[in-house]
Protein backbone atom coordinates (compact mmCIF):
# COMPACT_ATOMS: atom_id res chain seq x y z
CA UNK A 1 0.00 0.00 0.00
CA UNK A 2 1.07 3.58 -1.04
CA UNK A 3 2.03 5.55 1.96
CA UNK A 4 0.60 8.64 2.98
CA UNK A 5 3.78 10.33 4.82
CA UNK A 6 3.87 14.13 3.78
CA UNK A 7 1.51 13.66 0.82
CA UNK A 8 -0.71 16.54 0.58
CA UNK A 9 -4.07 16.00 -2.00
CA UNK A 10 -2.48 19.37 -3.98
CA UNK A 11 0.74 17.60 -4.84
CA UNK A 12 -1.16 14.99 -6.27
CA UNK A 13 -2.85 16.61 -8.87
CA UNK A 14 -0.11 17.19 -11.46
CA UNK A 15 0.54 13.27 -11.18
CA UNK A 16 -2.40 11.63 -11.19
CA UNK A 17 -3.25 13.87 -14.21
CA UNK A 18 -0.35 11.72 -15.98
CA UNK A 19 -1.30 8.75 -14.58
CA UNK A 20 -5.14 8.43 -16.00
CA UNK A 21 -5.57 6.30 -18.66
CA UNK A 22 -8.78 4.37 -20.17
CA UNK A 23 -7.62 1.27 -17.70
CA UNK A 24 -8.16 3.37 -15.31
CA UNK A 25 -11.44 4.64 -15.83
CA UNK A 26 -15.11 3.92 -14.68
CA UNK A 27 -16.55 3.99 -18.07
CA UNK A 28 -15.57 2.30 -21.25
CA UNK A 29 -16.09 5.18 -23.86
CA UNK A 30 -12.50 7.30 -21.81
CA UNK A 31 -11.12 9.93 -23.96
CA UNK A 32 -7.84 12.01 -23.51
CA UNK A 33 -9.59 14.65 -24.63
CA UNK A 34 -10.91 14.55 -20.53
CA UNK A 35 -8.85 12.52 -18.95
CA UNK A 36 -10.57 12.94 -15.70
CA UNK A 37 -13.60 11.87 -16.79
CA UNK A 38 -14.53 8.18 -15.55
CA UNK A 39 -11.60 8.90 -12.94
CA UNK A 40 -13.39 9.39 -9.77
CA UNK A 41 -14.03 6.23 -7.69
CA UNK A 42 -10.25 5.24 -8.62
CA UNK A 43 -8.89 8.80 -7.73
CA UNK A 44 -10.46 9.07 -4.61
CA UNK A 45 -9.06 5.53 -3.71
CA UNK A 46 -5.49 6.41 -4.32
CA UNK A 47 -6.47 9.87 -2.98
CA UNK A 48 -7.44 8.51 0.51
CA UNK A 49 -4.39 5.64 0.44
CA UNK A 50 -2.26 8.50 0.44
CA UNK A 51 -3.60 11.09 2.50
CA UNK A 52 -6.52 9.85 4.73
CA UNK A 53 -9.76 11.18 5.09
CA UNK A 54 -13.18 10.42 4.30
CA UNK A 55 -14.80 9.07 1.14
CA UNK A 56 -17.86 10.54 -0.19
CA UNK A 57 -20.78 9.64 -2.99
CA UNK A 58 -23.23 11.71 -4.62
CA UNK A 59 -25.06 12.33 -7.81
CA UNK A 60 -23.86 15.23 -10.11
CA UNK A 61 -26.56 17.42 -12.48
CA UNK A 62 -24.76 18.96 -14.99
CA UNK A 63 -26.22 21.25 -17.58
CA UNK A 64 -27.71 19.02 -19.96
CA UNK A 65 -29.69 17.72 -16.56
CA UNK A 66 -27.86 14.14 -16.65
CA UNK A 67 -27.13 12.33 -13.68
CA UNK A 68 -23.43 11.11 -12.56
CA UNK A 69 -22.33 9.21 -9.69
CA UNK A 70 -19.58 10.56 -8.66
CA UNK A 71 -16.77 10.26 -5.68
CA UNK A 72 -14.53 12.09 -3.89
CA UNK A 73 -12.87 13.05 -0.40
CA UNK A 74 -12.81 14.68 2.57
CA UNK A 75 -9.95 15.45 4.29
CA UNK A 76 -9.26 17.65 7.34
CA UNK A 77 -13.25 18.53 7.06
CA UNK A 78 -12.60 19.92 3.87
CA UNK A 79 -13.95 18.47 0.58
CA UNK A 80 -11.34 17.74 -2.47
CA UNK A 81 -12.44 16.83 -5.35
CA UNK A 82 -9.68 16.48 -7.88
CA UNK A 83 -12.05 14.88 -10.78
CA UNK A 84 -14.39 17.86 -10.71
CA UNK A 85 -13.17 19.50 -13.70
CA UNK A 86 -14.56 16.31 -16.18
CA UNK A 87 -17.84 17.82 -16.18
CA UNK A 88 -18.74 20.34 -18.41
CA UNK A 89 -19.92 23.88 -17.80
CA UNK A 90 -22.68 24.27 -14.66
CA UNK A 91 -22.86 21.31 -12.66
CA UNK A 92 -24.02 20.74 -9.00
CA UNK A 93 -23.71 17.95 -6.59
CA UNK A 94 -27.82 16.87 -5.76
CA UNK A 95 -27.10 14.57 -3.51
CA UNK A 96 -23.84 13.11 -1.16
CA UNK A 97 -23.43 11.11 1.68
CA UNK A 98 -20.25 9.26 3.28
CA UNK A 99 -19.43 5.57 1.49
CA UNK A 100 -17.19 2.93 2.54
CA UNK A 101 -14.27 1.89 0.46
CA UNK A 102 -15.67 -1.96 0.42
CA UNK A 103 -18.16 -0.89 -1.73
CA UNK A 104 -15.92 1.13 -4.45
CA UNK A 105 -13.64 -2.28 -4.29
CA UNK A 106 -16.42 -5.29 -4.02
CA UNK A 107 -15.89 -6.26 -8.03
CA UNK A 108 -12.79 -7.31 -9.55
CA UNK A 109 -13.59 -5.08 -12.47
CA UNK A 110 -13.21 -1.60 -10.38
CA UNK A 111 -10.58 -2.93 -7.95
CA UNK A 112 -8.25 -3.94 -11.18
CA UNK A 113 -8.80 -0.45 -12.13
CA UNK A 114 -8.21 1.18 -8.93
CA UNK A 115 -5.15 -0.82 -8.40
CA UNK A 116 -3.74 0.40 -12.60
CA UNK A 117 -4.02 3.97 -11.25
CA UNK A 118 -2.53 3.21 -7.74
CA UNK A 119 0.62 1.55 -9.55
CA UNK A 120 0.99 3.89 -11.91
CA UNK A 121 1.33 7.07 -9.02
CA UNK A 122 3.78 5.25 -7.19
CA UNK A 123 5.86 4.81 -10.00
CA UNK A 124 5.16 8.73 -10.87
CA UNK A 125 5.83 9.80 -7.75
CA UNK A 126 9.21 7.78 -7.26
CA UNK A 127 10.21 9.77 -10.81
Amino acid sequence: MLSASNVHASDLAAVLARAWKADSAWIDDWDDRNPARGQCGSTALVVQDLCGGSLMTGIVLDRSFARHVHYWNVLGGDPVDLTWHQFPGPARIVRSERVERGLLLRGAWFTDRYELLRARVRVLMMA
